[in-house]
């Protein structure tokens, strides 16, 4: 190319902060923390919280004596105490609570410009540690009419999209009508064909789904033998979750006096986390969820040491992504911010009985917000990007212990089931209908416990309802309407 000049394209392959040394061996710090994922999604980061941490910076000189790099993206580590951000060569710090700059403490809610060697504390200037600044590149020539210029790579891609969600409650707790559950046996074959003749690819399981206190893992176990048994491509493609935080009081044959929550320590959530994937297999969890993050206030002390546990759990290579079930929209958010993209889904009750969790948030209305408070949650994870699991999204218990039933509340279900372009029942309607107003966002979750539960799967994600059909929907009332007995 006549007139042309090469141009050199660098691109970052990893970005990241390596411990040299630490004033006491005891200090449970990651050894290395990633920067690239942090980059790429321009989210914060946690390092740790309330065991006193000092963060000692030592650029690579590579890095900044390179005057041809401009970073127009913002590149964070964040505490609950401080976000540090790296832009155009340069750090910056903004303090949020206590915070100490070479043992001057800072006022807050001020941003700073840190030097090389700049010794940061959270908490109180106690304990030392030094990380340095690594970044390795590959470069590669090309011709252009373009002077030198950079480009960055990003390691991240979407992950798949699932119609559906299958749920293993009711394939090990003994919940009436029938006070036994399926063979052992019969279970995984109802998993297997699942995943095989119709096409599940999302597997949602807990440490206490299982018969009684003694029996714990139980259906960990069994979706660790389906998946050992299923064809290695067709089991690279399903995604595993599994749950902890909740402690058996029953034997599941009385509703609602069947768990209790369980008041997690950073320790016990570790222990939690090791004690599923032994149960799972011994690889790293697909997706780790807080079972019940309403027993503690969202932003709370307490419920921010458990994410930073669990986020710890991410850098020690356990756990590969973090979710939330009964959870709040303060839940939501203050693990969005601590956690970023490593937050993967939220998981609370959504069905035509119960549709507390998309009506306004009472702080968006300028109320506020009990720790237990649903409202609002799926419209912040679609502004967030936040898978949400809708769990009971036809009823759940309420129909298994004869309370409720959809066709009887709902009978127009049955007549647009039988009018859509695929023929389905009442329930899969109900399904699609949660499926299709929150497009991208909602995955409906729902149990197995025979084989006619797994009927019409296969074709669930090719019910299209109308518009008209929608709203019809989205405006019915329960006909039975009577009070849910406890």
């Amino acid at each position: 190319m006549s007139g042309a000049t090469r141009r050199r394209v660098v691109k970052i392959q990893s970005m990241s902060l390596h411990l040299i040394k630490s004033s006491t061996p005891s200090a449970k710090l990651p050894q290395t923390i990633s920067l690239q994922r942090v980059r790429a999604l321009k989210k914060p980061m946690v390092i740790g919280r309330h065991s006193t941490c000092n963060l000692i910076l030592c650029p690579n000189k590579e890095l900044f004596d390179h005057n041809k790099w401009t970073l127009n993206y913002k590149l964070c580590l964040s505490r609950k105490h401080a976000i540090i951000r790296f832009k155009e060569k340069r750090y910056t710090i903004q303090c949020i609570g206590r915070t100490w700059i070479n043992n001057i403490e800072q006022q807050k809610n001020t941003t700073s410009v840190l030097t090389n060697n700049s010794h940061i504390s959270f908490g109180a200037p106690v304990l030392g540690v030094v990380y340095r600044v690594s970044v390795s590149t590959t470069s590669s020539t090309t011709s252009s009419t373009t002077s030198t210029s950079y480009s960055y790579a990003t390691s991240t891609s979407p992950p798949p999209q699932h119609y559906v969600a299958l749920g293993t409650l009711a394939l090990s707790v003994l919940y009436p009508p029938s006070s036994n559950r399926p063979p052992r046996a019969t279970a995984i074959a109802l998993l297997r064909s699942a995943i095989l003749d119709h096409n599940v690819r999302f597997i949602d399981t807990a440490d206490t789904y299982c018969g009684n206190a003694s029996d714990l893992h139980y259906a960990e176990r069994l979706v660790a033998e389906c998946m050992k048994g299923l064809p290695t491509p067709v089991r690279a493609q399903v995604v595993v979750a599994t749950k902890g935080g909740m402690q058996r009081i029953g034997d599941g044959t009385v509703s609602g006096k069947t768990w209790a929550p369980m008041k997690m320590t950073p320790t016990s959530l570790t222990q939690c986390i090791l004690a599923s994937k032994e149960a799972l297999g011994g690889d790293a969890i697909q997706l780790w969820q807080l079972h019940h993050s309403d027993g503690y206030g969202g932003s709370s002390d307490e419920f921010c040491e458990l994410l930073v546990a669990a986020n710890q759990a991410v850098e020690d290579g356990h756990v590969l992504k973090i979710g939330l079930c009964n959870c709040s929209t303060e839940h939501v958010q203050t693990a969005y911010d601590l956690l970023g993209d490593t937050l993967s889904t939220v998981s609370n009750k959504y069905n035509l009985f119960d549709r507390t969790t998309e009506k306004l948030s009472p702080k968006e209305r300028g109320k506020p917000c009990a720790k237990s408070n649903k409202h609002g949650v799926v419209s912040l994870c679609q502004k967030l990007g936040i898978t949400f699991l809708a769990y009971a999204c036809v009823g759940g218990l309420e129909t298994r212990d004869g309370r409720k039933d959809l066709c009887a509340s709902f009978p127009r279900l049955k007549e647009i089931g039988e009018s859509t372009n695929v023929v389905a029942c009442p329930h899969h309607v109900a399904m699609a209908f949660l499926y299709q107003k929150w497009r991208g966002t909602v995955v409906p979750l729902v149990g197995v416990r025979d084989a006619i539960h797994l009927n019409g799967l296969k074709d669930f994600r090719h019910v299209v309802l109308t518009e008209e059909e929608m709203r019809e929907i989205d405006g019915m009332t329960d006909r039975c309407n009577k009070k849910r007995k406890r």
